[in-house]
């Protein structure tokens, strides 16, 4: 199996703490989820759905969702781990 993340390498917005890291997130999980690792897929899902449905999310994300707080790619980490 090929798990990539569907964007590019962003270089307009790198070092800038704006990118939006679900795409590699999300790519792990499967990966875990073919490694016969289902619980800790599951885990990793359930932290994205938590941290989203807070609406705390990076800015590419936060201008399509009303309420939505923006965040950084850290503080975006941050609340993942927090969520696990």
């Amino acid at each position: 199996a090929f798990y990539e993340a569907t964007h590019g390498t962003a270089p307009n917005i790198a070092g800038k703490d704006k990118a939006n890291p679900c795409s590699v997130v999300l790519c792990g999980a499967m990966m875990l989820e073919e490694m016969g690792k289902p619980e800790a897929a599951r885990l990793i899902y359930n932290a994205v759905e938590k941290v989203m449905a807070a609406k705390t999310v990076t800015p590419d994300l936060a201008g399509q969702m009303d309420g939505a707080r923006a965040v950084g790619c850290r503080e975006f980490g941050d609340l993942l781990g927090a969520a696990l």
